[in-house]
């Protein structure tokens, strides 16, 4: 159980000496290829004499394989938990099992060692290296900053090392983040209970002020879901969620706020709350849709709220609430919208005047019906009607 600063500074310091060693092999003619965990490896040797010189790196797989486990974090925690105490043994007895080992497989270093001098004779030494350390850092700012706001050093440094394996040093990508903050595009977060510096960037902080200033704009202002007993019902139809994660389904479900976070560390079942939540609000859309046509087809008649919510199978306050929230209007005022737009056609189509095509949608008033036309279209129906014609004709 070691710390997760220490274990950030292990990577670190990995990274940077894989990151060194791959780049002096590279330039003394050495090709270099990623092995298992993403491990610098030289090229030129088969693997089953890699097995066999190593059985430190099969224990390290046997442990990978039976946890279940991948990735290079992973054999890094696996080499940690199978480290066995060390055996002494002299200079003379090492040289001697690693000659007799390489006998076996056809002498495979001396064959690596003189490919390599033969092609650093005839190599020609790269040129760019702080452009490869640039686009190197820029991945890792992006893969970084992807999902977190707040990014540690040796995170950065590390990725960019990883990035650009054995094309360039620990000092250019080091001189590459020294000049990107001295331009202020990376900015120090001060963190005092995490050691080492802590970075953001301008564009991070200008989207979170954005975020900050859209969530306080809809406080209060949208529909709840559902009020706080349908949420909880949700909830308990779910026993796969635990109390965290029933907790932020009924919140949610029941919020007014139009815009909400869900905020845990990764593994912690964010996924499957969202999921959840999701197929509660989408398993009322086909009700409020039934409503909806409903009254398409039948908007001449009388609405009754208690007759359209034993349609939806819902409570006349839930439906209100579901049928707002997907149209941002009530079933009232829809029928309303619905009746207006028939009777715009009427009048167009069948030459019929206001108060006859006000009857034909279902206005028993000519006065309501005309009042109610001009506040949705700017004009009385007579006078809407002569512009519409004139456009026709036009």
């Amino acid at each position: 159980m070691q710390p997760q600063s220490l274990f950030a500074s292990q990577q670190f310091a990995t990274a940077i000496y894989q990151s060194e060693l791959t780049y002096r092999l590279r330039q003394l003619g050495y090709e270099i290829s990623s092995g298992r965990s993403g491990a610098p490896e030289i090229k030129g040797y088969t693997q089953e004499y890699l097995d066999a010189s190593s059985p430190r790196s099969q224990q390290i797989r046997a442990y990978l394989e039976r946890s279940g486990r991948i990735g290079k974090e992973a054999a890094e925690i696996a080499a940690h938990s199978t480290r066995d105490k060390k055996e002494i043994h002299s200079l003379r007895e090492v040289t001697a099992a690693h000659r007799a080992l390489a006998a076996e497989y056809g002498h495979q270093a001396e064959a690596v060692v003189r490919a390599a001098q033969e092609r650093f004779q005839h190599q020609k030494q790269e040129s760019g290296p702080r452009l490869r350390a640039s686009e190197a850092m820029t991945f890792s700012r992006d893969k970084n900053f992807e999902r977190e706001a707040v990014i540690d050093e040796r995170a950065l440094v590390r990725d960019a090392l990883r990035r650009g394996m054995g094309e360039i040093t620990y000092g250019q990508v080091r001189g590459n983040l020294d000049a990107r903050l001295a331009t202020g595009e990376f900015q120090t977060v001060e963190r005092g209970h995490i050691p080492g510096r802590q970075f953001t960037t301008a564009k991070t902080i200008e989207a979170e002020q954005e975020i900050v200033r859209r969530m306080r704009e809809g406080q209060g202002k949208a529909i709840p879901a559902m009020d706080r007993r349908e949420a909880i019902k949700v909830s308990d139809q779910h026993p796969n969620l635990n109390r965290a994660q029933k907790g932020v389904v009924e919140d949610v479900l029941s919020s007014a706020d139009r815009i909400q976070g869900i905020q845990g560390y990764a593994g912690v079942g964010k996924t499957t709350t969202l999921a959840t939540l999701r197929s509660a609000v989408e398993s009322r859309l086909p009700q409020v849709l039934r409503v909806i046509e409903w009254i398409r087809k039948n908007y001449a008649k009388p609405l009754h709220i208690a007759a359209l919510a034993r349609l939806a199978s819902m409570s006349p306050a839930s439906l209100h609430r579901q049928f707002k929230a997907v149209t941002a209007m009530s079933p009232l005022q829809y029928q309303k919208q619905v009746r207006l737009q028939k009777a715009q056609q009427i009048m167009l189509s069948e030459s019929k005047d206001a108060a006859s095509s006000g009857y034909a949608v279902g206005y028993g008033s000519p006065s309501q019906f005309s009042r109610e036309y001009q506040r949705m279209f700017g004009a009385p129906p007579h006078q809407h009607m002569h512009r519409m014609r004139l456009l026709e004709r036009a």
